[in-house]
């Protein structure tokens, strides 16, 4: 096929525009709950990422949960809700 695969290094995400991107975006939610809320990001760190697993990306329209699992995630809002609605 004529193709060659290229790894970067693992210790210099910066060669990897992707994760580059990536650590940028979790690192700037971090720091937003940090700021507005005043709490330690290993607190946060669990929520931040499932915000960021169950949003559409723009490239593939889809999020990277359904694209793994072939399913829309759970959120809690919605298992709350239901619960409000059946009782």
């Amino acid at each position: 096929m004529g193709t060659s695969h290229r790894v970067p290094s693992p210790y210099h995400p910066q060669a990897n525009r992707l994760v580059d991107r990536f650590n940028r975006t979790i690192k700037n939610s971090l720091l937003k709950i940090h700021l507005e809320n005043v709490l330690k990001w290993p607190d946060v760190l669990q929520g931040v990422l499932f915000a960021y697993r169950t949003v559409p990306h723009t490239s593939t329209k889809y999020s990277p949960f359904y694209v793994l699992y072939q399913r829309e995630a759970v959120l809690p809002v919605d298992i709350q809700h239901n619960l409000e609605e059946d009782s």
